[in-house]
């Protein structure tokens, strides 16, 4: 719902305004392909906005209607080139959340031009501590939050609830059922634990201990004891040291976890 609500709110915006114009960007095609052909159905619904549209070309993705407005649609890759240099009324990305924070600092930059311009972004959480996860958290960006997961949908029930938990993972329900930012599943350790592992000096987690080895046994899911030692908890005298590091160039920077082992 969250793409139908960006696509009523762009051609109302389109229709009642003269000379505006919206940019729709989304990191890969089919997104955007997805949202034009939505806004042609509506369009297609309703003769007045039908008789408005003089144009209306798929490849570039390009609305024009007899005010003047128009609609925009691009693809960011990897460096959202295409985008660069354009202007715009509005600017409305989807799935931000997958787009390189070099994209996004692309497309924000259109508003430099006037204050008047605004961004309307939506997005699945993925976990990535980017800037969609700024927007949400930090009042100082002063974005307008909007939180709406899949158990507000009237047709949530336990049934649903059931199959999606059987479907997915633990993180994948948390992303694409509750929207929330979790964390990420990528590389080979998570990413809340990598971030922590660099906060603090010294950190390590405790062996499951008999107690927990049975339960996990029963079926009980359990979790090790992490250790954080700061300036109140001395660790250990520990002459060892190890070194690893995750790398995935395409979603997670590099890490370099440094912690101290007993042995």
């Amino acid at each position: 719902m969250k793409t139908e609500t960006m696509v009523v709110e762009i051609m109302h915006d389109v229709f009642t305004h003269r000379n505006f114009r919206v940019i729709v960007a989304a990191p890969y095609e089919n997104q955007v392909r997805n949202m034009f052909m939505r806004i042609c159905e509506l369009i297609q619904s309703s003769p007045l906005i039908k008789d408005s549209i003089t144009r209306n070309k798929k490849n570039p993705y390009i609305i024009e209607l007899s005010n003047g407005s128009s609609i925009l649609g691009f693809t960011t890759g990897d460096d959202a080139a295409s985008i660069r240099g354009q202007r715009a009324d509005w600017i409305f990305i989807d799935e931000i959340d997958f787009m390189p924070d070099q994209c996004f600092d692309v497309v924000s930059s259109i508003a430099i031009e006037r204050r008047e311009i605004g961004i309307t972004c939506s997005s699945t959480p993925s976990g990535r501590r980017s800037h969609f996860y700024k927007m949400c958290t930090d009042p100082n960006m002063h974005y307008s939050q909007h939180y709406h997961p899949s158990t507000h949908n009237p047709a949530w029930g336990p049934k649903m609830e059931d199959e999606f938990r059987a479907q997915l993972t633990e993180q994948g329900y948390i992303h694409e059922v509750l929207a929330e930012f979790g964390t990420q599943e990528a590389g080979v350790f998570p990413k809340d634990k990598l971030d922590k592992s660099l906060t603090f000096v010294n950190y390590a987690y405790n062996d499951l201990n008999l107690a927990q080895k049975r339960a996990i046994e029963d079926g009980v899911k359990q979790e090790p004891t992490m250790l954080l030692y700061d300036e109140n908890f001395t660790a250990p005298f520990n002459p060892f040291r190890t070194m690893g590091v995750d790398w995935d160039k395409n979603i997670v920077p590099p890490y370099r976890n440094i912690r101290a082992i007993t042995k």
